[in-house]
């Protein structure tokens, strides 16, 4: 583990490394090599780089042609007014807003970041669809899955 100490961490860039630890990361115990760095897989690591927070990708919203692709998308799935549309990383809810306004579903989101939560929450206030969209602020990768498993669509934009 020698080998890090005094460079920058492997998996996220930050440093330099002190007594086999990065500050952004945490320990850096067992990985030998680059390599073997950038496999890694450790809980709560899914990806080499750490977007700050606990974050798995930065938020950009969504290009309008983006999300008129995506309405399109779900509207030839003639989704009706009981099907669930969720989306895993919410953002500030532009996706789950419009999907209810369109097509009239529910929609579920979860994000992280509390403040794009409240932004969504407003959005959907403000649209008129808060009755039949929820956003939650919760980390992804600790989201039961019995919720993903009542979605009709799921969306994952990272």
């Amino acid at each position: 583990m020698a080998a890090w100490e005094g460079r920058e961490c492997p998996l996220c860039g930050a440093g330099p490394v002190q007594d086999a630890a990065c500050g952004r990361c945490g320990s850096l115990e067992g990985l030998e090599d680059e390599a073997s760095a950038l496999q890694c897989r450790r809980p709560g690591r899914l990806f080499a780089f750490d977007w700050g927070a606990g974050s798995l990708s930065p938020f950009l919203a969504t290009p309008g042609a983006a999300l008129e692709r995506l309405l399109a998308f779900l509207e030839e799935r003639e989704l009706g007014a009981s099907a669930l549309v969720g989306d895993l990383g919410s953002g500030d809810g532009a996706v789950l807003v419009a999907a209810a306004q369109r097509l009239g579903c529910r929609c579920w989101g979860v994000e992280l970041d509390r403040g794009l939560v409240a932004a969504a929450d407003a959005r959907a206030a403000e649209a008129g669809v808060a009755a039949r969209v929820r956003f939650e602020c919760e980390d992804l990768t600790a989201t039961s899955n019995a919720q993903w498993q009542r979605c009709a669509v799921l969306v994952l934009h990272l």
